[in-house]
């Protein structure tokens, strides 16, 4: 192996072992919560909360090893219980609460600058194309209701399923806790 192999290698270890870090440094992206507060969900998504999981530009040498991460930014995220009716898209009166909390949390003007998206996840049960049908239903509904009930712009809110692709606990994909609402924070282009 000559040197600019090695050094290859090395940057991306190092640039991996950066992202897990931060990865691992969003603590609300890894729980579910119940009925959080308004302030909770401006904590968790805040563009504060976004530096802090920011890789700037430039240079740094370790041993002779020049690591050059690129100017990303990882999107912070927060995870939220939402029920639906049983195999619908229908939002509970629960649910409904929630997501009322929800939208006076990203009309907050300490969001500003910032769009979302809701990204629906199931758990293991029934079949992988039907459960990523029915996030992919559910996170709409979601982005309906905080449009039409929150009065939120719909241009700064995405939808996105995932189904059983990304467990929260992989270990037990049948777990409840593994169907949620992710709500992942990302600055305007």
């Amino acid at each position: 192996m000559d040197a600019t192999t090695i050094r290859t290698a090395v940057t991306a270890a190092i640039g991996s072992i950066i992202l897990s870090m931060c990865l691992e440094s969003s603590a609300s992206a890894q729980t579910v919560l119940d009925h959080p507060s308004t302030e909770e969900i401006i904590k968790a998504l805040s563009p504060a909360a976004s530096r802090l999981l920011e890789r700037k530009p430039g240079s740094r040498s370790l041993r002779g090893i020049t690591v050059e991460p690129s100017a990303t930014t990882v999107p912070v995220s927060i995870n939220l219980r939402v029920q639906f009716d049983y195999d619908r898209a229908t939002l509970t009166a629960e649910a409904q609460q929630t997501l009322n909390t929800l939208g006076s949390a990203l009309s907050n003007e300490e969001l500003d600058g910032l769009n979302f998206t809701i990204i629906g996840h199931t758990d293991a049960k029934g079949p992988n194309a039907y459960n990523q049908q029915l996030s992919q239903r559910r996170a709409l509904a979601v982005v309906e209701f905080l449009v039409k009930k929150q009065g939120l712009e719909a241009r700064r809110l995405t939808s996105r399923g995932r189904g059983e692709l990304d467990l929260l606990i992989p270990e037990d994909p049948e777990n409840p806790e593994n169907r949620r609402v992710q709500i992942e924070a990302r600055p305007t282009d």
